[in-house]
């Protein structure tokens, strides 16, 4: 897949993914491999690329440094829980541009074979773009099909109402993280939110799943739950 203009001074080409992961491409013919997943980080690389051409370093030597990045925690980073759970936190904070590479980076993650669950909070100080914002989040949603939408937040319900892909069993809106958290159990991929709000109590419950089990998806071929399901060992 190529992703830049042929008239671009530094092209991306070629771009595939390790174990659904590590991004892998060419700039201009030189290969590139970033431990980080998502187009988005290899027009970063090209950017890198050009700033360094300019102050006279060999594109190779560039590439090779490139291959020690490391995306810092809460910005698009992924683990695997002991369910062999994906999850991707980009936490950090929230922007429809950062939306739709995290959104992009959630169906590489999956591989075509894994359901995909994305829980979405809102965007603060948009202003009066605000509900233009939202919306073109919902659109992202649909097109990158995610099977099942979890929205947190005042102006996050029309992301919501934009996913018109999905039935209402398969979106639900919480009017906080609280509410969420009493709920969520069997429906978290993509934890998203604004840093200073109170939607990362989602992404720390998550990260204890291994011995609470509040939070947790089951990977297979199967249509996606469209309900919450009680803990199975809660009995």
């Amino acid at each position: 897949m190529d992703i830049m203009n042929q008239v671009a001074d530094f092209r991306v080409t070629d771009i595939k993914y390790i174990d659904n992961k590590d991004t892998c491409f060419k700039i201009n013919g030189v290969d590139v491999e970033l431990h980080a997943t998502g187009e988005h980080h290899a027009i970063n690389a090209a950017a890198a690329c050009a700033v360094s051409s300019a102050l006279d370093l060999p594109l190779t030597e560039v590439a090779e440094h490139l291959s020690h990045f490391r995306p810092f925690q809460s910005r698009g980073t992924s683990f695997r829980t002991s369910d062999n759970i994906t999850v991707l936190d980009d936490t950090y904070n929230a922007a429809p541009d950062s939306f739709r590479s995290a959104l992009q980076t959630l169906t590489v993650l999956a591989g075509g074979t894994r359901r995909t669950v994305a829980v979405l909070g809102d965007m603060k100080e948009l202003g009066r773009f605000s509900s233009e914002a939202h919306r073109y989040v919902g659109q992202i949603v649909k097109q990158r099909d995610v099977q099942l939408l979890i929205t947190v937040g005042q102006y996050a319900r029309e992301i919501a109402d934009e996913a018109t892909h999905l039935p209402s069993s398969q979106k639900h809106h919480f009017v906080d993280a609280e509410a969420a958290y009493r709920q969520i159990r069997d429906l978290v991929q993509l934890l998203y939110g604004q840093r200073r709000n109170s939607y990362r109590i989602l992404f720390t419950v998550l990260e204890e799943v291994s011995t609470v089990r509040i939070l947790h998806v089951r990977h297979s071929s199967q249509p996606v739950i469209g309900e919450v399901l009680e803990d199975p060992d809660a009995s």
